[in-house]
């Protein structure tokens, strides 16, 4: 039985952790970063601090529609759990984002999924492990341009059904550290899409602007 923090990844030592980029079954590989470089398509921030790293695909050239990057875990043993990570779909070209336990098909994403991080809960109590255990293997696929980055964040696995884990639980509020927000321009109107678009807002709304990236 693995440790449930062998699957733990936040990516913010700007790497896998356990995880490992698969070798030869896909066409290019997951990279890990602060900020995509390219405008209109991943997050603006991490899903964990704000300001640290997460993985996502690069759908720049040279990447093709159709080209996909795999992401896999070390063995798991545990016959009762659930995976949870976030995930971010953002770009008006996104291709699809698949999980797998060994070689079936157990989530499936397609297409843009707005602009905040989003929770993916993996039951893995309906199948049991082989004597070498089984593997989690998050694939991405490129959609039709370069507007189909995506990107996950704050892996993890508990030892318990998913429908025993509230998403109050695993959810955070994404407040830096030295956070003071004290201008009444934080309660504007129009705060949502201001925290979404400025980093000179974020920085002054650090609290508010949490809800929102």
């Amino acid at each position: 039985m693995i440790a449930l923090d062998d699957l733990k990844c936040t990516f913010d030592s700007n790497g896998f952790c356990k995880w490992s980029n698969v070798k030869e079954e896909d066409i290019f590989d997951w990279s890990s970063a602060k900020q995509t470089p390219s405008q209109g398509t991943g997050p603006l921030n991490d899903h964990t601090t704000g300001r640290g790293y997460f993985a996502y695909i690069e759908a720049s050239r040279p990447r093709q529609r159709g080209d996909t990057a795999k992401l896999i875990s070390p063995p798991v043993n545990n016959e009762q759990g659930c995976l949870l990570f976030w995930y971010h779909m953002k770009g008006s070209s996104i291709g699809k984002m698949g999980v797998y336990i060994n070689e079936k098909n157990v989530l499936q994403v397609q297409g843009q999924q707005g602009t905040s991080w989003k929770l993916a809960k993996i039951d893995t109590s309906q199948y049991q492990p082989t004597h070498n255990g089984y593997r989690f293997t998050i694939e991405a696929t490129v959609g039709f341009n370069v507007y189909s980055d995506i990107a996950i964040d704050d892996v993890t696995f508990q030892d318990k059904p998913c429908s025993n884990i509230a998403d109050s639980i695993v959810t955070k509020t994404k407040v830096p550290p030295n956070c003071r927000e004290i201008s009444p321009y934080c309660k504007h109107a129009q705060r949502e899409q201001h925290c979404r678009e400025s980093t000179a807002y974020r920085s002054l709304c650090c609290r508010t602007c949490a809800a929102f990236v």
